[in-house]
């Protein structure tokens, strides 16, 4: 079963600054693609657990934090920040 993945205006405001000031546009835009591709397919195999309740998955140049609400199939991406 998919998931749904949200994306929270916090989370949408850091990848959109963080696209705007990297040297390679396209991997950030890749590397969310492909962050929304994992968590909508296995959220919990493709992610690794921080603290209860929150995951982080890495995709470089991006490190999303995230909520998992199973009962509604839905992923909610809270906060994005971008690796070294």
């Amino acid at each position: 079963m998919m998931f749904a993945v949200e994306w929270t205006d916090d989370g949408l405001a850091a990848l959109a600054l963080g696209w705007t000031q990297a040297p390679d546009r396209q991997a950030v835009t890749a590397a969310q693609s492909r962050i929304d591709h994992f968590l909508a397919s296995d959220p919990w195999g493709n992610s690794v657990a921080v603290s209860e309740g929150l995951y982080a998955i890495e995709e470089y140049p991006l490190r999303a934090q995230f909520e998992i609400d199973q009962a509604r199939r839905v992923v909610t991406v809270g906060s994005v920040g971008h690796l070294p």
